[in-house]
């Protein structure tokens, strides 16, 4: 049956119904007789009215999708359209790389977009690491033992020779060169003007996409420190690094990160020769130039700290053999 044939079947039905209504049920007379609407009781005269109804005893289909249609509008919260699918979690990384390539252009930015994208999350000197250093490690080592016993001349430094050593080298400035670009989009997603999320993102899932190297750099920072120092300053450590109030203090702009230089240095000071202290006074002396803007220098005093960090793990290290 096609549309034209339907149609017309609906409307021959429409008005058999129409005049069956109109003659009334059996017996009854009149013009209101059967009518679509009941009937009232008589008024003063005698005459009976129409009673007021707000709903018809019968809806055609268009009526029914309009009644549908308003329940919808009517949904939890006023949205008028299904909630849309959040962004992909694989796209934002790509997001993220385009939105510094437009904050810094010309070839830096394009740099520092490839490296945010490609950079390791983990800084170059992790815990893990310098736990080649603990002395546990060292002992089994017959090796390392004979030539710390026997080799007065005997130092150590990082192995960047080879092609393992320059592709360490290159991962390390490609990690570094991705921090500066956070820190740059930290200043665009916290303290810019209202970012423009593209359709179907979920803002809180790209500000936290966002926060991807930072937070680990504090926890490696705070993980190395507690396993240089005695127990009775853990509680310090604690209390100054707390990474969760660190990056609620960033995304407010009221991170003093000078303030936490300084500290870092005190405690370092308390723990390390004095022959590092020229080292200690120019990580906070780079700090405080970063501070008045430049998330380069700010990344380069963070550069400097695990620098320092490492030193005196080696140290610890052999001093315990």
């Amino acid at each position: 049956m096609n549309t034209r044939q339907s149609y017309n079947k609906n409307r021959n039905s429409f008005h058999r119904r129409a005049k069956m209504n109109a003659q009334g049920p059996a017996g009854s007379n009149g013009p209101l007789a059967g009518s679509l609407y009941p009937l009232s009781a008589p008024n003063a005269e005698g005459v009976p009215s129409r009673m007021a109804s707000t709903t018809s005893t019968w809806d055609s289909p268009y009526e029914e999708c309009r009644r549908n249609k308003r329940k919808m509008l009517r949904s939890p919260g006023g949205d008028r359209r299904p909630p849309s699918p959040s962004m992909n979690e694989e796209d934002l990384p790509k997001f993220l790389a385009d939105l510094i390539m437009k904050m810094i252009p010309g070839p830096k930015g394009k740099e520092w977009s490839d490296a945010y994208r490609q950079a390791d999350d983990l800084p170059p000197i992790t815990k893990k690491s310098l736990g080649e250093l603990d002395i546990q490690i060292i002992l089994f080592n017959i090796t390392l033992r004979h030539d710390i016993n026997f080799d007065r001349e005997l130092s150590f430094r990082p192995n960047n020779d080879g092609k393992s050593g320059q592709r360490k080298r290159k991962c390390s400035e490609q990690y570094w060169q991705a921090l500066v670009a956070e820190l740059e989009l930290y200043v665009l997603l916290f303290q810019g003007a209202p970012l423009r999320i593209p359709q179907h993102a979920d803002r809180s899932v790209v500000l936290q996409h966002a926060q991807r190297r930072i937070p680990k750099m504090f926890e490696m920072i705070h993980e190395i420190l507690k396993s240089l120092v005695p127990d009775r300053d853990h509680g310090r450590v604690d209390e100054h690094l707390d990474v969760q109030m660190l990056m609620q203090e960033i995304e407010r702009g009221v991170c003093d990160m000078v303030k936490l230089a300084e500290w870092t240095a005190s405690l370092l000071k308390e723990h390390c020769a004095p022959m590092r202290d020229v080292w200690v006074d120019e990580m906070v002396d780079v700090m405080r130039q970063g501070a008045e803007g430049n998330n380069e220098l700010i990344v380069s005093s963070l550069n400097k700290l695990l620098g320092i960090l490492e030193s005196m793990k080696l140290v610890s290290g052999l001093l315990s053999m």
